[in-house]
């Protein structure tokens, strides 16, 4: 069994067993797409950007402007 805990308060742990915040939450859109839902302006303790913040920011950069060959 694998768990990932995301966040544990406001702490911050980076030991050889245990890293909090998980260190790809901003990366990956299936943690932040339902984590926006319940906690959007939680702050994450590292990166000092909301929930809302990270996933905005890896959505545009997903889908730059311009990317669908259409002039803004």
């Amino acid at each position: 069994m694998d768990i990932d805990l995301l966040f544990y308060d406001n702490r911050v742990v980076d030991s050889d067993r245990l890293t909090i915040p998980h260190p790809r939450i901003a990366e990956r859109d299936f943690v932040l797409a339902p984590l926006e839902e319940v906690l959007p302006d939680y702050v994450h303790p590292v990166l000092k950007k909301t929930i809302r913040q990270l996933r905005r920011e890896l959505l545009q950069a997903a889908n730059p402007p311009g990317a669908d060959g259409m002039k803004n």
